[in-house]
């Protein structure tokens, strides 16, 4: 992912694309306003559950991918932090086989968390009503039989939620309070 940022006096001077997410922000002491625009990685990938039950499919933007301190995905997992990647659009996130198998749980205000039923593996998650699904790199089984290394393109980009955090983490990624 890379950015880009615009110092603009017109909104209509902004580039716009599906495949960019951008972030307002405002600077008090020049009364300016900063566009950022997001350039967002394609995602595809297949993935399952561990008992293999429920088989789905990513395809969409990685509008986000870090691991999260927060305490709703702490709960739900028993860990802190839990690696999520954010798809955008929701539907990007398809599930191919064992719709039966899928069951929702109601999280920390609007999340949802979708798990399977016969093996308890979360599918993915999100707040109600928002245009993406935040899903689990693990279920992707990507391993070659030799190495769990993640490739490059899923390892975490940065640490959200870190107020939250259960001890301090001393590596390189940006640590962020809550979501930037």
């Amino acid at each position: 992912m890379f950015t880009i940022t615009y110092r603009i006096s017109f909104v209509n001077q902004l580039p716009h694309s599906k495949e960019y997410f951008f972030l307002k922000t405002s600077s008090f002491l020049t009364k300016s306003i900063y566009i950022t625009y997001l350039k967002m990685s394609i995602i595809e990938e297949n993935g399952a559950c561990r008992c293999r039950c429920i088989k789905f499919k990513v395809t969409g933007y990685k509008l986000f991918n870090g691991l999260c301190h927060c305490k709703s995905c702490s709960y739900n997992r028993g860990m802190s932090p839990v690696h999520v990647i954010a798809v955008t659009p929701a539907g990007g996130v398809e599930i191919i086989e064992g719709k039966e198998f899928l069951r929702k749980v109601k999280g920390d205000g609007k999340m949802r968390h979708k798990f399977c039923s016969n093996g308890g593996v979360e599918i993915y998650q999100g707040p109600k009503g928002a245009d993406f699904r935040g899903i689990l790199p693990t279920n992707f089984h990507i391993e070659d039989g030799v190495s769990c290394l993640l490739p490059e393109k899923y390892k975490p980009e940065c640490h959200v939620n870190y107020e939250n955090r259960q001890y301090d983490w001393n590596d390189d990624l940006p640590k962020f309070k809550a979501h930037p």
